[in-house]
């Protein structure tokens, strides 16, 4: 783990304890987590995961992936994957869907955090910037 990632999980830590901290908050935790896995959602899961693992064989078959990728492409299903697909929903609504999802990921912050991603600090000064652009990225979110 480097730097950024230790940061992480140090302020994932602390968040998750304060939340925990809550008594109301912690019964409705439990609700979130089955309704998270209620069996329709669950068949969605195991749908997208089966695709996954189809393309990620497939990648590997022509050497465009391999096992080193595995934790990028973790962290991609959890934040990424997920919700594209709960939003699939909107595929029918909106006309332009996959264009705006296209542009979107063309943005100027992509190139910002492509840019923090390449280089990482020590861990006071990820200790420091993480949470500042967590908050930074919920402005650009709303």
């Amino acid at each position: 783990m480097n730097n950024r990632e230790i940061s992480i999980l140090i302020w994932s830590i602390i968040g998750i304890v304060w939340v925990l901290s809550y008594k109301n908050i912690r019964t409705q935790v439990g609700n979130l987590i089955k309704m998270f896995f209620a069996w329709k959602l669950s068949l969605c899961y195991i749908v997208m995961i089966i695709y996954l693992v189809s393309i990620l064989v497939l990648l590997l078959k022509i050497n465009l992936w391999n096992t080193s990728m595995m934790k990028d492409t973790s962290i991609w299903v959890l934040f990424s994957g997920l919700v594209l697909l709960v939003n699939t929903h909107k595929a029918e609504k909106e006309p332009n869907y996959f264009k705006n999802i296209i542009l979107d990921n063309l943005k100027i912050i992509t190139i910002v955090e492509f840019i923090t991603n390449a280089y990482v600090f020590n861990i006071v000064a990820e200790l420091i910037l993480v949470p500042i652009l967590v908050f930074l990225g919920a402005i650009n979110a709303f």
